[in-house]
């Protein structure tokens, strides 16, 4: 039968329903807001993701190198500061995580200062720690109200301040920046990226209400673009971008493809999967009981009106003292009947196809679901880790970048000798290829040239690591201009 004759019969046009218009298309966002709000809705919605996201980017989180130059006791002086003073690896751990939720993590470094009022009238300045808490902000003003440190009646005067830049490395800190908090001025032509940020409601009000532990910890710049109503945009290189490559025509503006998005239709079908689950619960696990009364047709009409009167009453009683007392024993002047339907939960629930579904999301990340659950054999673990590391490489390349970008800008604030540093590559398909060659070795009787081929592996390792990851900072970071009459800036270095 030919479609003609198939419009005639039915009296329409033939034809299949799109295969790619599924029913979670009617979900996607729309505008970039909506799109980082729901990657937030399906990060924390989906834990095995969540879980297997964090495995991947905690994979790659390896022991720092300094390739470069530099006496011994200065590098590890270095690395004692980066990873227990600063806390790099907890902030890699975090910019992971961003990056697995929104598809891009923007950091920035906040070097320490000391505020100090000016006093204009004594040619004075005067430490705002020396006022304790007697001290309001004026945001409109931006100057401070404090009680005349000089005067003897105790009067209350408004004095602007300054900020001076602090040595202190121990208060220098590492800040990620909300990424819906953050509009990107993309360059399609150079690549070239320019960061704004827009300050959080919170953190407006909080300043508005002289709020001290706030507005003492933000700079000056800051507040001026606060003052008057402007969003504010950052010196070129003082905002590290991570995220991930993509292909041309998915990702425009500057911003990374979230992987939550990117795996959105697993996602969704998978929690299609686990509401079914639920409703098979809630609905189909516990039986549906019922009691009857066992009328034998021997009984004449008057017994069995009798007994019906009184039924609903008795085994109403009956089941209120059952769950009183357990252990109590009940009597019935004639027989009853229990039945239960239902309580078929166990056979309804998609126990597998919640599994497939599991494993297929897993598949489609790039994270091999034998890896994640520990299923691997030893035979197959260092292929299967190389796959993986070669597929999300950008991890440990962008890792290393931002090691060297923090370890460049603090040296360069402090006025300190710069000492390269980088990421170890991960070991850990080296490490069970060798434990495999040398039980071969020992099953061969092959043991006295064990020493000599670990000697061998550690002079190969250390000549593959040497320079590894040790390239010059290429983050898209660029030059701000002014926003606005003048625009607001926050120099972080010298």
């Amino acid at each position: 039968m030919h479609s003609s004759d198939l419009d005639q019969v039915f009296g329409t046009k033939a034809k299949f329903d799109d295969p790619f218009m599924l029913p979670s298309s009617e979900h996607m966002p729309e505008d970039l807001e909506s799109s980082l709000d729901f990657c937030l809705f399906l990060y924390y919605l989906n834990p095995q993701y969540r879980r297997a996201s964090a495995r991947v980017v905690r994979h790659f989180i390896t022991d720092f190198q300094y390739p470069g130059d530099g006496a011994a006791g200065e590098k590890d002086k270095l690395d004692d500061y980066l990873t227990y003073q600063l806390r790099l690896p907890q902030a890699l751990a975090e910019m992971g995580d961003e990056w697995a939720c929104y598809g891009n993590a923007f950091y920035r470094i906040h070097f320490p200062f000391d505020r100090y009022l000016i006093d204009k009238r004594h040619n004075a300045e005067y430490a705002i720690s020396m006022f304790g808490s007697d001290i309001k902000f004026d945001l409109k003003k931006l100057v401070y109200n404090v009680r005349d440190p000089k005067g003897k009646d105790n009067k209350r005067i408004d004095l602007p301040f300054r900020d001076r830049m602090s040595l202190d490395r121990d208060r220098v800190k590492l800040r990620k920046l909300n990424p819906r908090s953050v509009v990107i001025r993309h360059n399609t032509i150079s690549g070239s990226n320019e960061y704004i940020y827009k300050f959080e409601k919170e953190v407006i009000t909080d300043v508005k209400e002289s709020k001290l532990h706030v507005v003492n910890g933000i700079p000056l710049d800051m507040l001026d673009a606060m003052r008057n109503d402007q969003d504010f945009l950052f010196y070129e290189d003082e905002i590290y971008h991570f995220k991930s490559p993509t292909i041309s025509g998915v990702s425009s503006h500057g911003w990374g493809l979230p992987e939550t998005i990117a795996n959105y239709r697993s996602l969704h079908q998978l929690q299609v999967y686990r509401k079914i689950d639920e409703c098979v619960g809630l609905d189909y696990m516990v039986p549906f009981r019922l009691f009857s009364p066992e009328i034998q047709n021997t009984e004449s009409a008057v017994v069995k009106n009798l007994i019906l009167a009184q039924w609903k009453n008795q085994v109403s009683t009956i089941i209120k003292n059952r769950r009183k007392d357990k252990f109590a024993i009940h009597a019935l002047p004639f027989p009853v009947k229990y039945e239960e339907f239902g309580a078929e939960g166990k056979n309804l629930a998609p126990k597998e196809l919640v599994e497939y579904q599991t494993n297929a999301m897993l598949d489609g990340m790039g994270y091999p679901a034998e890896l994640f659950k520990g299923s691997l054999t030893i035979q197959q673990v260092p292929t299967s880790v190389r796959l993986f590391e070669n597929s999300f490489m950008f991890i440990h390349l962008g890792f290393t970048q931002f090691s060297q970008w923090v370890s460049s800008k603090i040296s360069r604030y402090l006025g300190e000798e710069f000492i390269s540093v980088s990421l170890s590559k991960p070991s850990l398909a080296d490490n069970i290829d060798r434990q495999n060659i040398i039980m071969q070795l020992s099953s061969a009787g092959e043991s006295i040239r064990i020493p000599w081929y670990r000697r061998s592996c550690g002079r190969e390792e250390r000549s593959s690591r040497r320079g590894y990851g040790d390239t010059e900072d290429s983050t898209t970071q660029r030059r701000g201009v002014a926003e606005g009459d003048g625009g607001w800036f926050y120099r972080s270095a010298a």
